[in-house]
């Protein structure tokens, strides 16, 4: 056990080794939990509130990212990320359902906009008498290829009205500590897809305080893309997520190889990604376009914060070393151009200058070419008003050599505006 910050001792469940433990199932009554399993309840019980109570003392110190990518059925990674952000505080970010709320609300909410949000159950909640309000903890689950772990089994009420979970909470079989919990979600309105399920992961963090060091949700059925050229219409999932770093900047776990995806790259950015967007994200006009439509209601002031919020895959897709560094010399990064007019440096130019503001008014004169001082991509794209644009393409550096010639070996951004 490790002294936290407020002087309370903070330790993992009790270590009582459950060699013997076979499973078993009873009767699901709402607001029990099976006789056999009450022993491991306490036990687990005790892991999940130690949890809560960190983070409600702010004694941890997590560092980490949150996600969103899309994969097949089967779990293959299809779009890679879609967006993500690094994240730092006492608590992990869940989008779990308020404790009072549970038994009314249950894990589904649906914002004025009418997006869906899928909700988590973390450790404060597990433990809760909320949760038990509305769910029974029916057995003991074991499993041949977890032989160092037991389950407790939970599911909803038989005439449960609103979204509910229903899964296996993991226990470390010699110390009775929580290692994750699995679950589907339970809807019998018909808000959350079919198959939607997710998980929580709990380890050890800073001070040996236990923590929840990794969650996602995988909703099937959100969007559907077209495979190939034949048309084919492929049912895809959006997973979303969180995962805390260690001291080494590392996943603290990172099983699916999250981690290595993201490429070691974060937005700081906070970015909400609703499936809709998501869809038009993982298309191939949604890929190289930001239409008018989508830039309706975008939380933007000029065409470099759209690119950055709509698009963060732009910006990391290009190899510069300079884009977020408009002083550094070389490391440039696409090209961009208003209309026909070219605002940026080419591969080539003099260095960029830095950061500023510019009013792109039409009559102005054209940044310099090669052996003047010429404006880098994010300063550019930052002198265009959002008010002014009408849509943005993204050009690839193969097309973009064969349509706008050399010194465009990073791609192309074109901002089309208004007044053409």
């Amino acid at each position: 056990p490790a002294a936290g910050k407020s002087g309370v001792v903070m330790g993992a469940a009790v270590r009582r080794s459950q060699p013997d433990v076979r499973g078993t199932s009873g009767e699901c009554v709402v607001g029990t939990v099976f006789a056999p399993a009450s022993g491991l309840w306490q036990d687990a019980a005790l892991g999940l509130r130690i949890m809560a109570l960190a983070e409600e003392l702010a004694m941890l110190d997590v560092r980490g990212g949150r996600y969103v990518r899309v994969l097949d059925r089967g779990g293959k990674v299809q779009h890679g990320i879609v967006d993500q952000e690094a994240f730092a505080r006492s608590t992990m970010p869940y989008p779990g359902p308020r404790l009072a709320q549970l038994p009314l609300t249950g894990f589904a909410a649906t914002d004025r906009a009418g997006t869906l949000a899928c909700l988590v159950p973390p450790p404060a909640l597990l433990s809760s008498a909320s949760f038990l309000q509305v769910h029974c903890i029916d057995r003991i689950v074991v499993e041949r290829s977890r032989r160092d772990q037991l389950g407790l089994g939970f599911r909803p009420a038989p005439d449960n009205k609103t979204a509910a979970v229903e899964g296996v909470l993991w226990l470390d079989r010699a110390t009775v500590a929580p290692r994750s919990v699995e679950w589907e979600y339970r809807d019998p309105t018909g808000e959350v897809p079919r198959g939607a399920r997710g998980l929580v992961a709990f380890g050890i963090g800073r001070d040996s305080l236990p923590q929840a060091v990794r969650w996602w949700v995988r909703v099937p059925g959100v969007f559907q893309t077209t495979a190939g050229g034949a048309g084919e219409q492929v049912t895809n999932v959006i997973e979303s997520g969180a995962f805390v770093l260690g001291s080494n900047d590392r996943p603290v776990e990172d099983p699916d190889g999250v981690f290595a995806a993201l490429g070691e790259v974060f937005s700081i950015d906070p970015i909400l990604v609703a499936g809709e967007r998501a869809q038009r994200l993982t298309t191939e006009a949604g890929t190289k376009h930001i239409p008018a439509e989508e830039l309706l209601g975008a939380p933007s002031t000029d065409a470099w914060d759209i690119v950055r919020i709509l698009r963060p895959n732009w910006i990391r897709r290009s190899e510069s070393i300079g884009l977020s560094d408009a002083s550094s010399a070389g490391g440039l990064s696409f090209v961009v151009y208003l209309d026909r007019m070219r605002l940026s440096c080419l591969m080539g130019d003099a260095r960029p200058q830095g950061m500023r503001t510019m009013s792109l008014l039409y009559g102005q004169s054209v940044p310099g070419r090669s052996g003047e001082q010429c404006l880098s991509p994010q300063a550019a794209l930052a002198s265009v008003s959002a008010a002014d644009v009408a849509s943005i393409e993204y050009v690839p550096p193969i097309e973009a050599g064969a349509i706008y010639g050399m010194g465009h070996g990073y791609g192309v951004v074109v901002v089309h505006t208004r007044r053409k």
